[in-house]
């Protein structure tokens, strides 16, 4: 069975654990100190006092220490260490520390301390030949939610979002129309974002010599119909001896992206045989980013 070995060190109530890479345990690595010490020093020589009364009383043990202090008179670490260590050189002796005594550390120069008062030391068990890594514990509760920090700057400002629009253009004047669709209007716009586009063409057409039949639609491509189902078109219709000039309206609403976009307005005779039958028409398109809910 794997034995542990377990002994007790010594440290401050502020100071850190003794540190594993040391050549003993009889060193106890120490948190910068607070003296009267010259700030921002190097090299400067002191006593390391051990006594066992926080006043007066006997010391135990003396251990000359060269140090360094920085801007607030700090004792941060020995001349030419990377840190503070009571027992160095040599290390701290067991005889000095008995079970149930206490022990205080005390700083002097010249034989006057340097510290506000001595430093109560602390026995902390530690282990020379731990054991394999132990599996991990469940997870702690949450720790309630810290306060907001500060508001953060205000960032540049953004482009200036898409909004409602709307083009007007005036059809091509009396296109005669014949069997074959034609396109009589079209609109040409910039969507400055993705959205909806309304489109709507209004006037009139002249439909003589009736019976006649003349089919409106609005569509994305010139020259076409698609009246299968009679969606989105509009139908105008005489019978003979009836009007032959008739008030038009043709609407349809289109998913439009970013960019340029034309839509065309298509017509159509559907029935009927005369050479003039036309139409004058103005159409306009809406955009919108959002749609009404």
């Amino acid at each position: 069975m794997r034995r542990s070995l377990f002994t007790a060190g010594l440290v401050l109530a502020l100071m850190v654990a003794v540190r594993a890479d040391d050549p003993t345990s009889k060193y106890a690595s120490l948190v910068p100190i607070a003296t009267t010490l010259q700030p921002s020093s190097t090299g400067v020589s002191v006593q390391f006092e051990i006594w066992d009364s926080a006043t007066a009383g006997i010391v135990i043990s003396t251990q000359p220490h060269t140090v360094d202090t920085d801007a607030a008179s700090f004792m941060t670490n020995d001349t030419g260490a990377g840190d503070l260590l009571l027992g160095r050189p040599g290390g701290l002796s067991a005889a000095d520390f008995p079970a149930g005594s206490s022990r205080y550390l005390d700083v002097t120069q010249g034989g006057i301390s340097v510290l506000a008062a001595r430093l109560p030391l602390y026995a902390v068990p530690f282990t020379v030949s731990p054991g394999p890594q132990g599996l991990a514990g469940p997870t702690g509760a949450t720790g309630p939610a810290g306060p907001a920090g500060p508001q953060g700057p205000i960032g540049p400002q953004g482009p200036t979002g898409p909004s409602a629009a709307f083009k007007n253009v005036l059809g091509t004047a009396f296109i005669n129309l014949s069997s074959t669709p034609k396109m009589i209007a079209s609109a040409t716009f910039t969507a400055p974002s993705g959205g909806q586009a309304f489109a709507i063409a209004t006037g009139y057409c002249n439909l003589p010599d009736p019976p006649n039949q003349v089919f409106l639609q609005i569509e994305t491509t010139p020259n076409t119909l698609d009246v299968h189902p009679l969606q989105n078109v509009a139908i105008l219709t005489n019978a003979a001896g009836g009007s032959t000039q008739f008030p038009a309206v043709v609407s349809r609403t289109f998913p439009v992206a970013a960019g340029a976009r034309t839509l065309y307005l298509n017509a159509q005779l559907y029935t009927g045989t005369s050479i003039y039958i036309n139409c004058q028409m103005n159409m306009t398109v809406f955009f919108t980013a959002t749609p009404l809910p």
